[in-house]
């Protein structure tokens, strides 16, 4: 066995490797032997994030999307029966949050709000494949634990494994929000990585709130603009809806129904908790009044990087020992 911790993240959507980044990089300050393995648009959308240390090294994945994994033939290849080989030989793996590296290493910690195993049983649009069931039950038994978000988490599970729960995560350059400049006659559209329109139907938008200036919100681009948009409005997926409350940007919708179960979950929580609603029910000035609850809530759910992974490493030292 090697002392080196190999973080893998799920190649749908950005949110579960920039979480993973995050805490790589924290690794990388720590001289802890890392190793992330991203696919070739992971790497290219969170370059700018990721810490350069001799610590540290990332591999990019060809791995085939079945199971957000390799499927058998994968490891015919050199690179990949290399990469799988590492697998096997690290100390610690911590996966956001797929569970094929169980196959592999006996000491996988999950890292998210939800497991791909918990969305397939709740989502009416996808029809698991048995077998894919089949194997995912088998590899739920051999995870050591579950770092769980919790303000955001899934009501119920299927995993059995010991859950601990988390807040979201502090990034290091989260300060400097305070610094930047409010347009509050701004609007950035967000459709997150999926570029799905049904987060923006941009001729509603404009017919309800013509008098804002609206702009397309590029990939988690929230530090790079040096600004900050009067609200953002689109998908709510958790990356999203952390930088707005990390940011105190008021996030609305005019997401309803929708038939993924992630989606509907976040916006749930978001409601729930009085901290957004839809562009639909009423009026956009009452709404700003939302924005002055992400301040108070925003300490309370979240921590920063460093006492993050303090608490990590704590607990993989206890339990994977």
């Amino acid at each position: 066995m090697s002392d080196e911790i190999i973080l893998v993240p799920s190649g749908n959507g950005l949110g579960h490797a920039r979480r993973l980044v995050a805490i790589y990089n924290q690794f990388q300050l720590m001289n802890i032997r890392t190793t992330i393995l991203l696919s070739e648009k992971q790497n290219r959308l969170c370059s700018n994030e990721i810490l350069n240390s001799k610590a540290g090294e990332v591999l990019i994945s060809n791995f085939k999307m079945g199971l957000d994994g390799p499927f058998t033939d994968c490891t015919s290849s050199p690179p990949n029966a290399i990469l799988l080989n590492r697998i096997s030989a690290a100390k610690v793996i911590l996966s956001d949050n797929v569970l094929w590296p169980t196959t592999f290493n006996d000491n996988v910690f999950l890292h998210g709000h939800f497991s791909w195993i918990d969305y397939w049983t709740i989502s009416p649009e996808v029809a698991p494949v048995d077998l894919q069931l089949e194997q995912t039950d088998s590899q739920l038994s051999k995870l050591r634990g579950w770092f769980r978000t919790d303000f955001f988490g899934f009501p119920t599970t299927r995993i059995t494994a010991p859950q601990f729960p988390m807040p979201l995560i502090r990034y290091s350059n989260d300060e400097k929000f305070s610094k930047y400049e409010r347009k509050w006659d701004e609007i950035w559209v967000s459709v997150g990585t999926t570029g799905d329109p049904q987060f923006s139907r941009p001729n509603l938008l404009e017919n309800l709130l013509g008098r804002y200036k609206f702009k397309n919100l590029e990939t988690f681009k929230f530090h790079s603009k040096r600004t900050l948009p009067g609200m953002i409005i689109g998908r709510p997926g958790v990356g999203t809806l952390r930088d707005c409350l990390a940011s105190n940007t008021l996030f609305l919708s005019i997401f309803e129904e929708s038939q993924d179960p992630e989606l509907q979950n976040n916006w749930t929580v978001m409601k729930n908790s009085g901290l957004t609603c839809s562009i639909l029910d009423g009026s956009i000035e009452k709404a700003k009044d939302k924005s002055d609850k992400y301040k108070q809530l925003w300490p309370i759910i979240s921590a920063p990087i460093d006492e993050y992974v303090s608490r990590m490493l704590s607990v993989i030292s206890e339990v994977g020992n």
